[in-house]
């Protein structure tokens, strides 16, 4: 499998004690993230695969990256990319994608 690891593009501050949960990717990021993910299919980037975190920035970025690839693959969500996990529990989590040829994973730093 190749993995390909995406941060979420730039996202809202947090609210002064609210929920960084909800932080979401500000106009700015995502316009950077579809030309970024633009540059990807010019590469002829390839997917079987898009895994994101559930929180709203990661979703974002990764609707925008398959909307730049065709709509193919359509996201889906992976809980373990939330990023309060550790990794040996997202490698678990990615165990039933090892024979997909080529995954991206859309998550958090780091």
């Amino acid at each position: 499998m190749m993995l390909y690891v995406l941060r979420h593009g730039v996202a809202e501050e947090a609210p002064q004690g609210g929920d960084d949960r909800v932080r979401r990717l500000t106009p700015r990021g995502r316009a950077r993230m579809r030309a970024g993910a633009a540059g990807l299919r010019v590469l002829g980037l390839d997917l079987d695969v898009i895994l994101t975190s559930p929180l709203p920035r990661a979703s974002e970025t990764a609707a925008l990256v398959s909307a730049a690839l065709g709509g193919r693959p359509q996201p889906q969500e992976l809980a373990a990319l939330a990023g309060d996990v550790g990794p040996a529990e997202v490698l678990r989590a990615l165990k039933p994608y090892a024979r997909q040829d080529a995954v991206m994973i859309v998550g958090h730093e780091p």
